[in-house]
């Protein structure tokens, strides 16, 4: 390769010199054959003008000198080889011979100049072709810059549209969904202000339900709505349903008698409509901040964006209507949503019993277990009766349940018995021993046993149903039994721990209104009797006692400060009388 560069390049600087050469073996040729009285002084001159216009003025100058040269040596030797040779006098050689070097020096001068001025002109046009090249260079750089910018901004828009979807995808809620919506979109997009419309069944109105500011937030409490078809950017949107954009400092007299944050149309902004298919749910309008520019290309993924709420109002709206139907029809829905809005355990048991309640029950028993072998009767339903006195298993009756109840209570999942009297054979040999005793010794035909767990697998107690005839568990009350076993125990769970933190807070309670009463008073006597009183009164003390530990010196001792006897003030409280010791000091352990 660097072999046919160089050959390339040593052809390139020997092209100039092909017409000077052909010129001179013409000259020379013609000198020999036809001697001084020949063409051969014209073929010479021309060979130094090409020579000067094809090469440069250097090489027309060598020219002109070999041609002297030349034209000397055939004066010299004074004949040619085809013609005579021609006498000529020294004063003719020299005339002819200044008159060549005349004639060839103008050439080669005027060479020099014109190829002096085609350089200056072909400097000046490189300059302009580098300066346009330049300019050319640099909008193309700023152009790509720009174009750089923009698509930058589009991905940022794309990657804050994508994050905003994937966080309201699993949202269901309507007012939830739009209010995180438009706080994530100011918050990802950085927009001035976010407002969300949702538009009624007519699409006449849209009413403003949500803002990302606490201005927008009062409009939402003002109930804030547009006319379809109205001036601003929200009624053009719902009319023509597409986007709408303003740029910085176009009038826009936004919503009709509404808080539009920017009445005069000063800021950017862009209103999308929020479409499912052919039907208009809302509308989303965006300001952006008076120090960035107005939305261009990212109105493509602000559009996808308004998509991608709009399918997520779609599902939050058609969810919110599934939602009442399965409220309306399905026992299991109902039954979950009771145990988890129940918040005692009263009403816990009250849910487990209304729940089986309708499948032809002739006994329901509710069983707890408190631990360390203990087991106990919550809940005794007969019939229309229910009986709520806690009591012991060992009390049921007839005596074959408790063995039922035992058995049942280690099994993890619910147990179906649709036959006493067809017992499957593969059944623990204990549990149909139990049920066979059972069916000798009561009149119910069917049961069905269902432990209540924890979380962590624990049997907290368990459901025992009971049925006078053969009975036929049907999908739904199969359904239902697994449910109880699975939320009951976090049901029984929550509503005790919310018993301790309201008796905690009822107990914090008391015990601020006990220091607020006795910062009333400035009499230490009193603030020891009405401390001792409150304090009996809270904490249901059968006997009350406010002690001082003195110091050695029988100075009172510091507040906090252990000894090893104390003294026992006047003040004490026994039962429920308050009366003052007349013994003086009681010494006792510590």
């Amino acid at each position: 390769m660097a072999l046919m560069d160089h050959s390339s390049s040593n052809s390139r600087r020997a092209r100039p010199w092909i017409i000077p050469v052909a010129l001179l073996v013409l000259g020379l040729a013609d000198l020999v054959l036809r001697g001084w009285g020949g063409d051969a002084r014209l073929f010479l001159l021309t060979l130094v003008m090409a020579a000067t216009l094809v090469v440069d003025w250097r090489a027309g100058a060598i020219a002109l000198a070999v041609s002297v040269v030349c034209l000397v040596v055939s004066a010299l030797a004074g004949r040619g080889v085809l013609l005579p040779s021609v006498a000529l006098s020294l004063p003719q050689v020299l005339i002819g011979l200044g008159v060549f070097l005349g004639t060839g020096g103008v050439a080669v001068a005027v060479g020099h100049a014109l190829s002096a001025e085609a350089a200056e002109q072909m400097d000046r046009a490189r300059q302009s072709t580098r300066s346009l090249a330049k300019s050319v260079l640099d909008a193309r750089i700023a152009g790509l810059q720009e174009t750089n910018d923009s698509l930058l901004q589009r991905v940022l828009f794309l990657e804050a549209s994508l994050s905003v979807a994937q966080q309201l995808a699993t949202v269901f809620d309507v007012n939830t969904l739009l209010n995180r919506a438009a706080e994530l979109i100011a918050e990802q997009f950085g927009f001035a202000e976010v407002m969300i419309y949702t538009v009624d069944a007519g699409e006449e109105w849209a009413t403003l339900q949500s803002a990302s500011t606490v201005f927008g937030k009062e409009a939402v409490l003002q109930g804030l709505r547009v006319r379809r078809g109205s001036r601003g950017l929200v009624g053009t949107a719902m009319a023509h349903r597409r986007a709408q954009v303003r740029g910085l400092g176009d009038r826009d007299a936004g919503a009709e008698g509404t808080s539009d944050p920017d009445p005069d149309g000063r800021l950017p902004a862009a209103t999308l409509p929020l479409m499912v298919q052919d039907q208009l749910l809302g509308v989303l309008d965006l300001t952006v901040p008076a120090d960035q520019p107005a939305i261009g290309d990212e109105l493509g993924a602000l559009e996808g964006l308004a998509d991608h709420l709009a399918l997520a109002l779609n599902n939050a709206r058609r969810l919110g209507n599934e939602t009442a139907v399965l409220e309306a029809t399905s026992p299991v829905y109902r039954a979950a949503n009771a145990l988890a809005t129940a918040r005692t355990e009263q009403e816990v048991y009250d849910v487990l019993l209304s729940t089986l309640s309708p499948y032809g029950s002739s006994r329901t028993l509710i069983v707890r277990a408190h631990g360390e072998g203990q087991l106990t009767l919550v809940r005794d339903a007969d019939g229309s009766g229910v009986d709520t006195d806690e009591r012991d298993l060992a009390l049921l009756t007839p005596p074959g349940l408790i063995d039922i109840v035992i058995l049942g209570l280690a099994l993890d999942v619910p147990l179906w018995i649709p036959d006493l009297m067809g017992l499957d054979e593969t059944l623990n040999p204990e549990l149909r021993s139990a049920l066979v005793n059972l069916a000798e010794g009561c009149l119910d035909q069917a049961l069905a046993f269902v432990p209540v767990h924890m979380e962590g697998g624990a049997t907290v107690g368990g459901l025992l149903v009971l049925y006078r005839t053969a009975h036929r568990f049907v999908p739904v009350e199969r359904r239902l039994h697994q449910l109880l076993s699975e939320l009951g125990g976090a049901a029984l769970d929550r509503s005790r721990l919310l018993a301790e933190a309201s008796a905690r807070l009822d107990r914090e309670k008391a015990l601020m209104s006990v220091g607020d009463r006795l910062r009333s008073s400035l009499d230490p006597d009193v603030i020891m009797r009405r401390a001792l009183q409150e304090l009996a009164t809270v904490l249901e003390a059968d006997v009350a006692t406010i002690e001082i530990a003195p110091e050695a010196d029988g100075r009172q001792a510091p507040v906090g400060q252990t000894t090893a006897s104390a003294y026992r003030t006047p003040f004490e409280l026994g039962g429920s009388a308050l009366g003052r010791s007349d013994t003086g000091p009681e010494r006792r352990d510590a």
